[in-house]
């Protein structure tokens, strides 16, 4: 029978390597649900009748939101995270599913889409409303009528861990479906992917 005094001197080592067990692990993915808020300059009712085409094409079956107000106040958006060790996401399947922040954790950190705190519409979609910052999803033609609209929205997980954030719907002016599916991988040790 091992007596106490080598059970406890068996305790270190053993905790010593659980815990670099667990340190050379590739760091969890993560997908957080929850809302965001921005400064939001609201928007006129949209147009009663639908127009069959505008300057860049057609836009019908959507109804034009052309009517830009100075209303301006506190709006909170269903905001999706997308996580790894190294960087951040922000999906916002509110307004076309677009991927609205990305944010580099390591090296100090810093956003490399562009950090975009408010959302204020201009007229650059082809059915009215557009914001800038971060990237919109052009289908099947630029700055579509549904950029603004809400979109489709779920989660999957990979079996190497990864995790995707799918946005997208069946577009109406043609009926095709489009969906963007954007990954964050799992971090492995001394390796920096980003989410892509």
């Amino acid at each position: 029978m091992p007596s106490p005094r080598r059970g406890k001197q068996l305790l270190g080592p053993v905790f010593l390597l659980l815990l670099l067990t667990f340190a050379t692990l590739p760091a969890a993915v993560t997908v957080r649900e929850e809302p965001v808020t921005f400064p939001t300059w609201r928007l006129g009712p949209p147009e009663a009748m639908p127009v069959w085409k505008v300057r860049g094409g057609t836009i019908y079956p959507y109804p034009m939101f052309d009517k830009l107000t100075e209303e301006k106040g506190e709006r909170s958006y269903h905001g999706l995270w997308l996580e790894n060790e190294y960087v951040r996401a922000l999906v916002l399947p509110e307004i076309g599913g677009r991927l609205h922040d990305a944010y580099d954790k390591s090296a100090g950190g810093y956003h490399f889409l562009q950090d975009q705190r408010t959302i204020k519409p201009a007229l650059v979609g082809l059915a009215g409303a557009w914001i800038s910052g971060g990237i919109e999803w052009n289908f099947p033609n630029g700055h579509r009528p549904s950029g603004f609209r809400p979109v489709d929205w779920r989660v999957t997980e990979n079996p190497d861990g990864s995790k995707v954030v799918w946005t997208g719907e069946v577009e109406r002016t043609c009926g095709m479906r489009w969906a963007v599916g954007n990954t964050c991988p799992r971090a492995a040790p001394g390796s920096r992917p980003a989410c892509a």
